[in-house]
């Protein structure tokens, strides 16, 4: 999520379905269905991935931005049981942007600066790099799992357009269904993820701020 060293993390989500190898585009689920918690990238979910897009306040924001919204922002540090803040730092260790298929949600002005990035002044992206999904759009993947970006270097990881990556990537893991409980959080944290409950301290007001952002 928040590395500042330019490593990839994986910020994808489970296909809605997937059968036979195959994947096969379907309509997103209906509006306030929101995701289950999230565990380790085995079994039904995969860490740094949701089932479902999360809820969406049609009245406030576009049908583009699936994101993370806090349905209780109103709530106080007290009520939250990170009020006294998390732990997260990248290890680089490659876990999150390979393995099983996700998705990777992009609206349409994070496509635009994506396509700039890659030197295309018409702001736009090719079926290599990016796919419908119903009403949203969702970067690709390379055959076996990796992110149609994720880079593999010298041993080395990392994502080649880290400067204008996703949202959904920047805020990683600070998502409600991680937060949704202390069993969610370790769950991920001691299956995929050993950046978390490590390194940097992250304060609640921060958490907050990732937690409930819409755009960057």
């Amino acid at each position: 999520m928040i590395c500042d060293q330019g490593h990839a993390h994986n910020h994808r989500l489970p296909h809605l379905h997937r059968r036979g190898g195959t994947h096969r585009q379907t309509t997103m689920p209906p509006v306030n269905r929101l995701a289950p918690p999230c565990s380790a990238r085995i079994g039904v979910f995969g860490a740094h991935r949701r089932r479902f897009p999360p809820r969406i306040d049609f009245g406030r924001y576009s049908t583009y931005d699936i994101r993370t919204f806090g349905e209780d922002r109103g709530v106080f540090a007290k009520d939250k049981w990170y009020q006294d803040g998390l732990k997260f730092t990248c290890t680089q260790c490659g876990n999150c942007c390979s393995g099983d298929p996700g998705y990777v949600w992009a609206t349409k002005e994070e496509i635009r600066r994506i396509a700039e990035f890659l030197g295309r002044p018409d702001g736009r992206l090719d079926k290599k790099h990016l796919r419908r999904v119903g009403l949203h759009y969702s970067l690709t993947e390379k055959p076996g799992g990796d992110c149609v970006f994720l880079t593999r270097e010298n041993g080395k990881i990392g994502c080649s357009i880290y400067p204008v990556r996703p949202l959904q990537c920047r805020t990683w893991p600070f998502w409600n269904e991680i937060l949704r409980s202390r069993e969610s959080w370790d769950s991920v944290a001691q299956s995929k993820c050993p950046g978390m409950n490590t390194g940097q301290h992250y304060t609640f007001v921060q958490i907050e701020t990732a937690r409930t952002k819409t755009s960057w």
